[in-house]
């Protein structure tokens, strides 16, 4: 991805920051990941600054495979990083590998990514679409989840768990 820090009175710069997944704390980028193929800027945390979602729809895991053994499964992750009055802070990256409902098979998890304030609260919630979701008796028919936090960053999330978040599907 690329940054164009802006400034009061100044506007963007004409050279930009350019990241990839390894610039994100405890990632590393693999072929086929599609780091950055979507993102999303809002308040997720609640503290007036904007944060940033990045979309990784082919980020992979191991996952038990149905006839046993552990097969590598691109499921799907979004990356989380809280804004700062310095900046992105990309030490402090938060990852998410799939939802609720979402975890287990190739689903496109992360394709598209929309902030939003869907319940009016102080903080934004984040839509997260996963386009190669099979469902239904159907291939690749999509799905969405809305991941709801009032307080991202300080509700246990950091932690790695996902426990604060409500997800409607």
């Amino acid at each position: 991805i690329a940054i164009l820090p802006g400034a009061p009175g100044v506007g963007l710069p004409t050279n930009a920051n350019l990241y990839t997944q390894d610039d994100l704390s405890g990632q590393s980028s693999r072929e086929d990941e599609l780091f950055g193929a979507a993102f999303a800027v809002g308040d997720f945390d609640g503290d007036t600054i904007d944060d940033l979602a990045i979309g990784t729809p082919g980020d992979s895991r191991l996952v038990l495979q149905p006839m046993g053994g552990f097969e590598w499964t691109a499921v799907g992750a979004i990356h989380l990083i809280p804004g700062s009055p310095g900046g992105i802070a990309f030490a402090s990256v938060q990852t998410i590998d799939g939802a609720p409902g979402f975890e287990e098979t190739p689903t496109g998890f992360g394709a598209a990514l929309v902030a939003g304030r869907f319940r009016g609260t102080v903080s934004d919630s984040l839509a997260v679409g996963a386009t190669l979701w099979d469902g239904f008796g159907l291939f690749n028919v999509g799905r969405v989840a809305v991941l709801h936090s009032t307080e991202l960053f300080r509700s246990g999330f950091e932690l790695g768990t996902t426990s604060g978040w409500a997800t409607a599907t």
